[in-house]
């Protein structure tokens, strides 16, 4: 059965609604599943007591929940994650959709208000369509404006700045936060932590450490006043992150112990796998390859089991880089193999551009230092669009290295420059210190 095209506007927003909901449901499950999809759809309605063409909106929500949990465990938590995410905004956009035959009042707007919000986190959160989230946030605001609601307009720039620095828009985050934070009228509720903690991440992106650190501070009181023990979790890992990229590396490891206490307890082993790999992190920076290694072996063994694809891709390109500092060549070429082809998979090109810095690495310690130089360059190009300066800073002072084994001063000398001024730029002094020593001593084979 076909039906006619139908387009939704919501002001600016225009929305496709060509098929109704179950053959919406249908066509993404064929799509990612090919027939397989089409059984598992008439599977689920079958148990749940209804046909795949009859699927009405009360339903939507059991059938996502059992479509994710039939195809969790040979598709993966984030891909079945995703799929969920994509039934739950048909949903969405289907009640927006009914929402606009309602006569106008307040109480429609603020249903449409929430709706739009819901699927500006949606949208977000597991479909990665930050431009579009964008736009459900604005038209929220816009409505909670002229509602004079001071909570949805807080709620609305809370997570309009979380996607923006989804997105590294680092600007709009900190306006999105701070204008958020003046339209809370309780400076101690859910909604301005939330704030607060984007603020906070916007000046620890920006290099700011001990703002960052300072407002974090605020972010953990409001948590343990509301008993919100994900958030103080999160908090704790938020700290760690910090302390860890100032190399206070005691400070930075008691922080995440702690987040991966409260998360084992709460069960969340998908924030566990991301602790066990920042420790892991932690422990290569000071070059304690071994600890580094059983970090994130711990995190593949859970990633792997929980079929996490990307957290398990992210630890594998680490584990690889432990690996070659080991000397464990054949073993950090496996790790980088499978981590690679993963991103791929994921179509994640931050990912890609790492695996392909850390190949690069150990071509350098290899001494295979031209390929090495074309894997780096490679990277570092891929790289330059994302705001993670300590990251580049680290490839690009790792490419001088490369220049510097082949006797190429100049070009050596022009990445140990722009590494050093990231480093500085950022306050990173033990970093901009070990560049210092690689110039010196290019200036010393000089003479």
């Amino acid at each position: 059965m076909t039906h006619p095209k139908k387009i939704l506007h919501i002001n600016s927003i225009s929305i496709d609604m060509k098929e109704v909901i179950s053959h919406q449901i249908l066509e993404l499950m064929v799509k990612e599943f090919g027939p397989l999809g089409e059984k598992i759809l008439e599977k689920q309605c079958k148990e749940m007591g209804v046909m795949p063409d009859d699927i009405s909106l009360e339903d939507v929500d059991e059938l996502s929940e059992k479509i994710f949990g039939a195809t969790r465990y040979f598709a993966g938590i984030e891909r079945s994650q995703k799929i969920k995410s994509h039934i739950r905004k048909y949903k969405l956009i289907r009640q927006l959709q009914d929402l606009e035959k309602l006569a106008p009042d307040d109480i429609k707007h603020i249903k449409k208000c929430k709706l739009l919000l819901q699927l500006g986190l949606t949208t977000t959160n597991n479909l990665g369509d930050i431009e579009s989230a964008l736009e459900y946030y604005n038209q929220a605001l816009e409505i909670a404006e002229n509602l004079g609601r001071k909570d949805l307009q807080s709620k609305s720039l809370w997570e309009m700045c979380f996607a923006h620095l989804e997105g590294c828009d680092l600007e709009k985050a900190q306006d999105a936060a701070e204008r958020g934070l003046e339209r809370c009228e309780d400076d101690t509720c859910e909604t301005a932590a939330e704030c607060k903690r984007g603020l906070a991440l916007c000046y620890w992106r920006k290099g700011e450490y001990e703002k960052s650190l300072d407002i974090l501070s605020e972010v953990k009181d409001i948590y343990e006043k509301l008993d919100d023990k994900s958030g103080i979790a999160y908090v704790h890992k938020n700290f760690g992150d910090i302390y860890g990229e100032m190399e206070n590396f005691d400070e930075s490891l008691e922080n995440y112990l702690k987040s991966a206490e409260i998360y084992q307890n709460e069960d969340n082993y998908i924030e566990r796998t991301t602790i066990f790999n920042n420790i892991g992190v932690l422990y290569s920076i000071q070059k304690d390859w071994k600890n580094a290694a059983k970090y994130y072996n711990r995190s593949k063994e859970i990633a792997r089991k929980r079929r996490l694809p990307n957290r398990l891709g992210w630890t594998l390109f680490n584990l690889g880089e432990a690996y070659t500092y080991l000397h464990e060549f054949e073993k950090a070429e496996n790790a980088f193999e499978e981590s690679m082809d993963i991103f791929e998979n994921q179509d994640d090109p931050m990912g890609k551009a790492g695996v392909n810095i850390k190949y690069g690495q150990m071509h350098v310690e290899k001494g295979k230092y031209e390929e090495a130089i074309s894997l780096l360059e490679s990277g570092i190009e891929s790289l330059r669009k994302y705001q993670v300066p300590r990251y580049l800073a680290d490839a690009i002072h790792e490419l001088g290295k490369a220049f510097a084994k082949l006797g190429r001063t100049e070009k050596a000398r022009e990445q140990y420059d722009e590494a050093l001024e990231i480093y500085t730029s950022i306050n990173n002094e033990s970093r901009a210190k070990t560049v210092k020593d690689d110039l010196q001593e290019l200036t010393k084979s000089l003479k």
